[in-house]
Parts: C-alpha cells; sequence; structure tokens
C-alpha cells in the first residue's frame, strides 16, 4: 500500500455563510484578473481595521481577484534525474503521470518538465564542474531539460550539436513546441506531451542535483512562473540529492526549501511554492545499478524540503527495494495532495488589512490573516463550488 510520509499542509476551512452557500468541491485556488487602486476609506468593521485606518486613510488600497474552479493558477515542474540508472525508471514513471485524466489535476493547471543536472555556478550555461567530465563533450549544456523546460525547440538546439542521428535515436517520440503545457495535451503522434518531457540523453551525468538545478532554473530564467501561481515543484530520482557523496561543493551549497522559496518568490510573484518528491530512503536496486541509501533523517535533504513546504513524499522504491514497475498510483497520489489554497498576492506589502469580503460578504479577522512580509493573504474560510469576487483593502507599509 502507498502511503505519504508527509501529508500536505492545508489551512482548515470553514463553511462560509453566504447567501445561496458555498459548499461544494475542492477544486479552488488563487484567481486572476487582480487590480490595485488607490480608494478612500469605508466604514470598516472593528475586527479588521485599527483606529487610525478606521478614522479613514486615503492611501489604502484595493486588491480585487477572481476565485473559485474556474480561475486556477497551477504550475507544475517536474525535475527528473535524467542518468544512466534512471532510463527504465524514468519510462515508468512517466507512463504513470500519463495515465491520469487531465480532470484529475486541479484547474488552470500547466506542466513543465526539466533534468536534474546542475550548472557552473560561475556560467549557468555550462555543467557543474564536479558533474562527469565528460558532459562537456557530449554537449550536455545542450540537452533539453538542462536548466531550461524540455520542448521541440531546446531539442533542436541539441541536435545542432550532438547530430540528428544520435538525437533521433536518444528521442524517439517528437517534442512538443510548448515548454508549459496542459496535462491533455499531445504531440504530432497522438502521445501525451508529459511522457514525450521524459525523454533524455540518460548519459553517466555524476551528479543529480535536483535542488540545486531548480534553484538555477529560477535564476536563469526570472518569471518562469506564472504571477498569483501555486507553485509544486515534483523531483523524480532513485538517489539523494546530489547522487555523488564526493560532491562536497554541491553538498555545501545544496539548498534547502526557505532558500528555494526565496528564489522563486524573487524572480516570479507566486502566491505559494510546495515540494513533492518520488524519492527514496532504502535500498533501491535500478534497471543499471543498485545503492543502498543508509541516511539519517536529517541527511535526507529531498524529504528535508517536502516536509518543510508541506508537500507529499513517496517511496521511488515498491516492497523489498525494487523498482516499481506501476508509478500511476503514486503520481495520483500527488496530484490529489496539490489541491490549491486560497492566497492572495498583493501587488505591494501590505503593513495591514483594513477589510476583505467575499462577493460583498465581509470576513472576520480570524479568517483573513497578512503572511509577516505583507505580500499574501490567506483566507481560511472560503471554499466556493463557483467563482467569487474577493476584496482586500489593505494599509501599505509605506502609507503615512
Amino acid at each position: 500500500m502507498i502511503q505519504a510520509r508527509f501529508s500536505a499542509s492545508t489551512l482548515a476551512f470553514f463553511a462560509l455563510m453566504m447567501s445561496g452557500g458555498c459548499s461544494g468541491s475542492n477544486s479552488f485556488s488563487t484567481g486572476s484578473d487582480r487590480k490595485d487602486s488607490v480608494l478612500p476609506s469605508k466604514s470598516l468593521s472593528p475586527e479588521t481595521a485599527s483606529q487610525e485606518e478606521r478614522l479613514g486613510n486615503r492611501n489604502n488600497l484595493t486588491a480585487v481577484f477572481t476565485f473559485g474552479p474556474l480561475s486556477s493558477k497551477s504550475d507544475f515542474l517536474i525535475v527528473f534525474d535524467n542518468s544512466a540508472s534512471m532510463r527504465g525508471p524514468a519510462e515508468s514513471v512517466a507512463r504513470g503521470f500519463e495515465s491520469l485524466a487531465a480532470s484529475k489535476w486541479p484547474a488552470g493547471s500547466r506542466i513543465g518538465v526539466m533534468t536534474t543536472l546542475p550548472g557552473n555556478p560561475a556560467n549557468l550555461n555550462e555543467v557543474h564542474p564536479e558533474s562527469n567530465e565528460r558532459n562537456r563533450y557530449l554537449g550536455m549544456n545542450k540537452e533539453p531539460g538542462f536548466l531550461n523546460l524540455i520542448s521541440a525547440v531546446a531539442l533542436k538546439s541539441f541536435a545542432a550539436i550532438a547530430g540528428s542521428s544520435f538525437v533521433d535515436s536518444q528521442y524517439p517520440l517528437a517534442m512538443c513546441d510548448k515548454e508549459w503545457f496542459l496535462p491533455e495535451d499531445k504531440n504530432s503522434s497522438g502521445i501525451s506531451c508529459l511522457r514525450a518531457s521524459f525523454q533524455s540523453v540518460f548519459a553517466g551525468v555524476g551528479v543529480e542535483a535536483g535542488l540545486t538545478a531548480a534553484l538555477q532554473m529560477v535564476t536563469k530564467n526570472p518569471s518562469l512562473f506564472r504571477t498569483g501561481a501555486q507553485v509544486h515543484v515534483i523531483f523524480i530520482s532513485d538517489t539523494q540529492d546530489p547522487g555523488d557523496p564526493n560532491a562536497s561543493e554541491l553538498i555545501r551549497t545544496r539548498p534547502d526549501f526557505e532558500m528555494l522559496e526565496a528564489a522563486f518568490r524573487k524572480n516570479s510573484p507566486i502566491a505559494s511554492l510546495r515540494i513533492h518528491g518520488i524519492v527514496p530512503d532504502e535500498k533501491c536496486i535500478t534497471s543499471n545499478e543498485s545503492f543502498q541509501q543508509e541516511l539519517a533523517p536529517d541527511q535526507l535533504p529531498y524529504q528535508q524540503a517536502i516536509k518543510a513546504s508541506g508537500g507529499t513524499w513517496l517511496n521511488f522504491c515498491g516492497e523489498g527495494g525494487t523498482v516499481r514497475t506501476d508509478y500511476a498510483p503514486v503520481a495520483a497520489q500527488i496530484i490529489e495532495s496539490s489541491v490549491p489554497e486560497p492566497i492572495f498576492q498583493l501587488q505591494k506589502p501590505a503593513r495591514s488589512l483594513v477589510s476583505v469580503t467575499v462577493d460583498g460578504k465581509l470576513l472576520s479577522a480570524a479568517d483573513a490573516k497578512l503572511d509577516a512580509d505583507g505580500t499574501r493573504v490567506r483566507l481560511s474560510s472560503i471554499k466556493p463550488s463557483v467563482d467569487v469576487n474577493i476584496r482586500i483593502e489593505y494599509t501599505p507599509m509605506e502609507s503615512n
């Protein structure tokens, strides 16, 4: 039986008493169509306004969101291990995710895929110096997925370096044109874009540093994610980051969840970040090699990041330490745990909230919380079955 080791940390949702009611599905997320503007203060509830604000502050801002099952923004970044030992397992994992119906993904989902090969901190266009030296001769810095989203354009660039015949032998499935694709999108042959994106050379890369690669990805590609998106990063590997216990520099500089979240939010104004993983913590026999993962809990960097983010961890291996042959239940469990949360990104940092309304109904202070840095508002009492209008009035930090 497959079990999540760390269950997703979600907000406690209570029924919102509104005219007509708001009960229904779990499919909801941060909405789009935000507009912040300067408005004069109005008569406010003592629960949601300070004395100064109740007296009137014409510097207050209001942010308007559409929120509900039709307004979702969920960006899924899949980071898969493209080392030699993953050639067989990657295909199985791809089929597992491919088997999920589009309706199983949160509404408004899109997917991008990259690999775990890290770049050189001094030049992110080159592979990390602790990777296998022959990577530079294979042109792995041009391989689709190296600090880039896999696509037909990326594959064409690699073919110019590695040769068309070699690329055709390693990438038998046609790539999709779009870097970000929908769960139901297919290539020219009718095969899912998700499955096609799991193709790679699967060379002896030497290091599989997914956490570092993800950090470098957002550093190299600002605005990678949509504004206000709830981002889910899924790591897939048969070993722990960075794979090579002798890669001292990658171990020393390996980011934790706090570092990842700070980098992601610096480059893209996302609503939230959650980490998930299909990674091992025990003996796991792959198609090409076996390894003994004998590490203490504090030596499992993927699991630490997953736990800190409130994500879901599922074991890469099956019973007895062997590689799974069916990843569909594992994929389904990750996606089912990725229910978006009612989190709203403000255009300017807020000093305090003045009022929050849902379709005109005022929420209490207990149901609307401002993050410590003042950039996001989290609601704990809405679960709409249809789109609703969220209006957040706040006092910006620079207001006197």
